[in-house]
């Protein structure tokens, strides 16, 4: 089982349950389980209709919010290379 497989399980099982907390505007909000596996979802299917394959590199470049975990699970859901690994190539250029 990978880190994506897990996190849809997990997504299954909590469902409604609060899995990332942000703040916005000075309040603070949450995202559910389920909402963000429908956002990864999404934005992997959408990766994937840009022509986005297994095998290809995809940057991402993100402040650390929501948006960048849901980023990252897309892509590794599409079998890419993680940001991580692309960080560190980065660095040696």
């Amino acid at each position: 089982m990978n880190l994506v497989q897990r996190f849809y399980d997990q997504a299954s099982r909590y469902n409604e349950r609060s899995f990332i907390g942000y703040k916005a505007a000075g309040q603070w909000r949450t995202l559910s389980w389920s909402a963000v596996a429908d956002y990864v979802s999404t934005l992997s299917a959408y990766l994937s209709s840009m022509g986005v394959k297994k095998g290809d590199r995809v940057l991402l470049l993100c402040e650390n919010r929501p948006e960048w975990a849901i980023a990252d699970l897309a892509i590794m859901s599409l079998a890419h290379w993680s940001s991580r690994r692309i960080r560190r190539t980065l660095r040696r250029i």
